[in-house]
């Protein structure tokens, strides 16, 4: 914080001693600033690793850390398109989506269909179910049927932009001609255990990730 005014201070019109000074201080405070990230970096690795090494972990390093049954899905939103990356720990796909407008506006009802006012809605079973099926054939099912296996049982999520509010856990697997209720429904829990992280990067440095779910503990809706 310290370092941020003084760098905006030397922007603005100073007398030759006033500038002099504040170039000083900030000098001085560049120097403490180091030497705390040698004292982070030091005696507090996995504190300086997380927070000050901004290398990205090459697909072999992630892979490396990657057990048989794990496979990691990123995504990446561009202007009109999303990337996802699939990794296991033997196989790498990248693949486009290019319906990027049909995917925020399935995210968005989806989340306003999972409001307390829209479960009780009279249509709400079959409102649900549409966006729920159409994220899950347009963002997971290519991809998976590229890199999942008969041994793949979790996966970690790389979401991006407004795909960080889709409720991966409950979107439906399989077509549905006619629904008997919410926990009925083919959820992707039901194959998968499910946990999100913020980087692919940071999952492959065994940081902390958002709290697994499995079919033991969702409950459906």
């Amino acid at each position: 914080m310290k370092i941020s005014l003084q760098q905006s201070a030397l922007l603005q019109p100073l007398d030759s001693l006033t500038r002099r000074e504040s170039q000083n201080l900030l000098f001085d405070l560049n120097r403490s600033y180091d030497s705390l990230i040698r004292l982070f970096e030091n005696d507090y690795p996995e504190y300086y690793e997380l927070k000050y090494d901004l290398r990205v972990s090459s697909v072999a390093e992630v892979q490396n850390k990657l057990k048989p049954h794990e496979a990691i899905l990123e995504y990446f939103r561009g202007d009109s398109s999303l990337l996802v990356f699939g990794i296991t720990n033997k196989l790498f796909e990248v693949m486009e989506i290019r319906n990027i407008d049909k995917v925020i506006e399935a995210t968005s009802a989806l989340i306003n269909q999972m409001s307390e006012s829209g479960l009780y809605a009279e249509d709400a079973l079959d409102k649900f179910i549409k966006p729920a099926g159409f994220l899950y054939q347009t963002l997971l099912s290519p991809i998976l049927n590229k890199i999942a296996t008969d041994t793949t049982t979790s996966l970690i999520i790389v979401p991006d932009g407004e795909l960080g509010y889709i409720p991966f856990s409950a979107l439906i697997t399989d077509p549905i001609e006619q629904a008997q209720g919410f926990r009925n429904l083919p959820y992707l829990i039901e194959q998968y255990n499910i946990s999100q992280s913020y980087s692919a990067t940071l999952t492959s440095k065994a940081k902390v990730i958002s709290p697994r779910f499995s079919k033991k503990q969702f409950l459906g809706i």
